[in-house]
């Protein structure tokens, strides 16, 4: 499935995604992404790739995606790890 996501900075993120996690607000491992049109990652979604036409190279993936009931817009949220952060990096191709 295709879909077109925007970042957003993390104290955004956070708002949402409070009483489940909270990333640092200098943060260079993950990243927060919303979608403004549809729903974000849901269960079975984490290790999905984000990919940037813009770059033309994987971005991220999927971590964590939020159901909420309680809060519809929090469904609109994604929370990425960054791919090109050399300790991802690292731990991708210790586990791979």
């Amino acid at each position: 499935m295709r879909t077109t996501l925007q970042v957003v900075p993390t104290t955004e993120c956070n708002k949402y995604l409070q009483g489940i996690v909270q990333l640092p607000k200098t943060n260079a491992q993950y990243f927060c992404t919303m979608s403004p049109s549809s729903r974000g990652a849901g269960n079975g979604d984490s290790g999905g790739p984000f990919y940037s036409t813009d770059y033309g190279a994987l971005i991220g993936v999927v971590s964590l995606g939020t159901d909420s009931s309680q809060n519809p817009r929090m469904n609109l949220i994604t929370v990425m790890v960054r791919v090109g952060n050399p300790a991802v990096w690292d731990w991708i191709h210790a586990a791979t």
